[in-house]
């Protein structure tokens, strides 16, 4: 049993019924779990509503970083530790939460990822262990303005403390995830230039991406995970371009 502690876990959901239980079963011990969801179609709603140290909040998704401030915002507690939808902390990280110093407001806390495809986990292609900063106190730092991909802001004084333990990220449980995360990651990177580039260039810009993450990343020692990472990443460089041919005959 973790002692009770000055902080809050913030996840921000949308129709995440399939990893969700998991990652609220492990953080049952947790004070507090603020669930802020971005408009679930799914069960999603009904199996956080299941566990009690949950505080549910609902709001319009604004993009990664600011929808995740908004999360942030609706906390008790001032200590933050933020996860997504699909990642389970391991026993041995939250423990390590546990002994961090929250009398120092300057303190962050960094995170090893591990994601997973289908039930194992990836370790070339770009995906192998990820180092994120995850905890940390609100009145110090939050996240960036970045509607994808975003991060945790560093101040200059900023003490980092690798923690213990891991996250394990079920990214992908089902082809068609992949094939969502592409449409949507695609549409938020969409560049505010509306100028189309020459379709012999997209072609190679396209080439280019496959090429860097299956042979560059060594992806193809993922095997089929690996192809599967390479095919999806060129297809997000093919949509965000071709996005700017949406509104022109």
């Amino acid at each position: 049993m973790l002692p009770k502690l000055p902080l809050s876990v913030v996840i921000i959901t949308l129709n995440a019924e399939e990893t969700i239980n998991l990652v609220l079963q492990a953080l049952q011990n947790i004070n507090e779990v603020v669930v802020y969801d971005t408009g679930s179609t799914d069960g999603t709603t009904d199996i956080v509503r299941c566990f009690k140290n949950v505080s549910f909040y609902e709001g319009q998704f604004i993009g990664f970083g600011p929808t995740k401030n908004a999360a942030i915002r609706c906390a008790r507690n001032d200590w933050i530790l933020s996860l997504d939808a699909d990642e389970i902390p391991s026993p041995e990280l939250l423990a390590s939460v546990s002994r961090i110093d929250f009398e120092n407001a300057s303190l962050v806390g960094e995170v090893e990822r591990h994601n997973y495809i289908l039930g194992r986990r990836v370790r070339y292609s770009g995906w192998g262990s990820d180092f994120l900063v995850r905890l940390f106190h609100r009145g110090y730092t939050l996240f960036d303005d970045k509607l994808v991909h975003e991060a945790v802001r560093l101040p200059s004084n900023a003490k980092v403390v690798q923690l213990s333990g891991e996250l394990k990220h079920y990214a992908v449980n089902r082809f068609d995830q992949m094939i969502e995360k592409v449409k949507r990651y695609s549409k938020l990177k969409q560049s505010p230039s509306k100028q189309a580039i020459p379709y012999p260039l997209l072609l190679l810009l396209v080439i280019v991406r496959f090429l860097q993450t299956f042979i560059l990343r060594l992806g193809f020692l993922d095997g089929w995970r690996g192809f599967l990472i390479a095919f999806s990443n060129a297809s997000g460089v093919f949509w965000k371009y071709m996005r700017r041919h949406e509104n022109k005959n």
